[in-house]
């Protein structure tokens, strides 16, 4: 067969081509090495990659969030074995009885630790009337929405004291009662709908809230989209006199994400 080149504008016609066929890129002696590296490389992918031949699953369709489960928890815990967590230094031989000391050499000394756990304590004593409504939302809402992590509805002592430090920091004229008042998570609970009814089930508890007699305190913060590391709707909400509380709205998968 003749070959066609074209070279300085002109289109000529060659008696052989300009290499030798097992030399092109097409050519079933030179394409055999590539494809065997290949098929090597897919079979060497873990299972839950898209492109593994091994993955278990309908052909074009991808893996869903709970078949990708066990990876992310593999890779969490290759994490903390590279990076394990150094706990709190909390004593130290010179600290007066009665002080408290966190993470990153937090501390407390007798008088304030005293009036934190005072306004801590004042705080959280809505709690049960605020889990109490929010139950019964749970029990009548049509949208499917459960209410997830109830256990964790309280923030601990200490992580609330780290936070009030850090405030605290921040606010050279401020007493520790005013910053205590610009906490809103110290009672925090979640409500969990499925992506088809998150929206509805959204404005149904917001809803409800209002018809109790809470107010949302802040304008939501809506990070479905602009956040790499969390997905969800943030709320915090209010009843007149006190009763202040942080409300997360998210899927079932979002909320696995941030737990796990």
């Amino acid at each position: 067969m003749d070959f066609l080149t074209e070279r300085d504008g002109k289109v000529r016609r060659l008696d052989k081509p300009t290499r030798d066929p097992v030399d092109r890129p097409d050519s079933p002696t030179s394409a055999a090495p590539a494809r065997d590296a290949l098929r090597q490389r897919l079979a060497d992918l873990p299972p839950w990659h898209p492109s593994s031949p091994r993955a278990d699953r309908p052909e074009g369709k991808s893996l869903s969030f709970a078949d990708q489960v066990p990876r992310f928890e593999a890779r969490w815990k290759s994490h903390e074995a590279r990076w394990p967590d150094k706990p709190a230094d909390k004593t130290r031989h010179d600290d007066p009885p009665g002080s408290w000391r966190g993470r990153g050499d937090h501390y407390l000394n007798p008088r304030e630790n005293s009036e934190a756990d005072c306004l801590i304590a004042d705080l959280q004593r809505p709690e049960p009337q605020i889990t109490q409504l929010l139950q019964e939302i749970e029990r009548d809402n049509s949208h499917g929405g459960v209410l997830a992590g109830l256990e964790h509805r309280l923030k601990g002592t200490d992580r609330l004291k780290e936070k009030i430090i850090t405030r605290a920091e921040g606010d050279l004229g401020g007493s520790l009662t005013d910053v205590v008042n610009e906490i809103k998570d110290a009672i925090r609970y979640t409500f969990c709908f499925n992506p088809e009814q998150y929206v509805s089930g959204y404005f149904a508890v917001c809803q409800r809230l209002e018809s109790a007699g809470y107010q949302m305190i802040e304008i939501p913060r809506n990070r479905w989209g602009d956040d790499p590391e969390y997905n969800g709707i943030n709320t915090c909400w209010q009843q007149a006199g006190g009763g202040r509380f942080e409300l997360q709205f998210h899927t079932p998968e979002s909320f696995y994400a941030k737990e796990e």
